[in-house]
């Protein structure tokens, strides 16, 4: 049987979310976070970088997120993120620091700056302390809570920690959240009722056609394969290090 299509691979990911011809499909995942975090929704959207043809999966200079701006002039960001390292905090407020000083030009006032929100899906555990599996991170004060500025908002979503089945999905995020975590194993041509909506239909219709079209096949296997690939490199060389910490430690010892 051939293995589905995963969406938490970045090719994938970028293809069904970064989708010029089917804006329905980000709108749709952008409107389900924002709803629970009670901010403005998303009437219309611009995809700044939208998906190309010309992405090589192999290109390790490629950045396969997706970079919109909806009717209310805020910047979102969103991104999958497979592999855990412990300077991803700092790497997200980079990234959403140099989008946010974009979107100002030298002589403007800082009016002209505009919110910019950075949505995260892990497939890992970045707080395991937590069971919560959405984190808002906001610029708040500890003691009273009054919010700072509202243009930095920081959705970090961890997979993992996401166990519902279908028949506990009480919300649009929560059907989200199952289809990037089970996606490859959503029968794409009967989609279950839990997931039928407009926005999630094209996002497996999305899926279906990279399944089915030869060349975005090719693409996505060979980025399947090279994700596997850094990951068990990655993996290997971490044990090496603990070996070769214990070992270090017996001779000091």
């Amino acid at each position: 049987m051939t293995r589905g299509i995963d969406p938490k691979v970045d090719y994938a990911f970028k293809f069904v979310f970064g989708n010029e011809e089917h804006p329905e499909v980000l709108i749709g995942l952008l409107n389900a976070i924002f709803a629970e975090s009670q901010s403005a929704l998303v009437k219309s959207i611009k995809i700044l970088n939208p998906f190309s043809e010309k992405d090589s999966p192999v290109d390790r200079q490629s950045i396969f997120d997706v970079r919109a701006r909806d009717n209310t002039d805020r910047d979102s960001l969103i991104e999958m993120q497979m592999l855990m390292f412990d300077w991803l905090p700092e790497r997200f407020l980079y990234y959403w620091a140099k989008r946010y000083s974009q979107r100002i030009r030298k002589g403007q006032k800082y009016e002209a700056l505009r919110p910019v929100t950075l949505i995260c899906f892990m497939n890992g555990v970045m707080f395991p302390d937590n069971p919560g599996y959405h984190s808002i991170f906001e610029l708040r004060d500890r003691h009273s809570g009054k919010v700072f500025s509202d243009h930095l908002v920081i959705h970090l979503f961890e997979l993992p920690k996401f166990q519902k089945t279908l028949k506990q999905l009480a919300s649009a995020l929560d059907r989200w959240l199952y289809f990037l975590k089970h996606g490859q194993d959503v029968n794409l041509s009967r989609v279950p009722k839990q997931l039928a909506t407009p926005g999630m239909s094209a996002a497996a219709e999305l899926l279906e056609i990279m399944s089915l079209t030869t060349s975005k096949r090719e693409q996505y296997e060979t980025r399947w394969k090279a994700q596997m690939d850094h990951d068990s490199s990655l993996d290997s060389a971490h044990k090496q290090g603990l070996v070769k910490g214990r070992m270090e430690g017996r001779v000091e010892g």
